[in-house]
């Protein structure tokens, strides 16, 4: 079964970072949902999928030490996943990322990520059990 690590990240006003997929996403294109990806090797731990995925979309170096584990879920659209849920426990801004992945991204309130039709339904499922 696929690993796959997604984060959550806040800004200092406490709204979530989502990821807007693009159209060629091999799953939810033109969705919003979290940043994050699987595991590359059977040898890399979810921690560092998620750092080494952040780098990648981001360009933002974290440190595994403000990683929170939320939860571990078999979970999927489409196709069943080992979803494991982090949270970095320090507060981030536009000031500190780049977007290097997807069409776009915003810093979104609880409401308007649990409202909008374009969120994925693990986005929602995750954000209204745990932000």
């Amino acid at each position: 079964m696929n690993r796959l690590s997604v984060i959550i990240f806040r800004d200092g006003k406490g709204k979530i970072l989502l990821q807007y997929r693009d159209s060629g996403a091999p799953t939810s294109p033109l969705m919003w949902s979290f940043f994050g990806g699987s595991a590359d090797h059977q040898d890399e731990t979810e921690q560092q999928a998620i750092v080494r995925e952040i780098k990648e979309e981001l360009g933002l170096d974290i440190s595994e030490e403000h990683l929170r584990l939320l939860t571990n879920e078999i979970h999927g659209e489409g196709e069943e996943r080992n979803v494991f849920f982090f949270e970095y426990t320090q507060p981030i801004s536009w000031n500190d990322i780049g977007v290097y992945e997807g069409a776009g991204a915003a810093f979104l309130t609880k409401e308007e990520i649990l409202q909008m039709k374009e969120t994925t339904e693990t986005a929602k499922y995750f954000v209204g059990k745990y932000a």
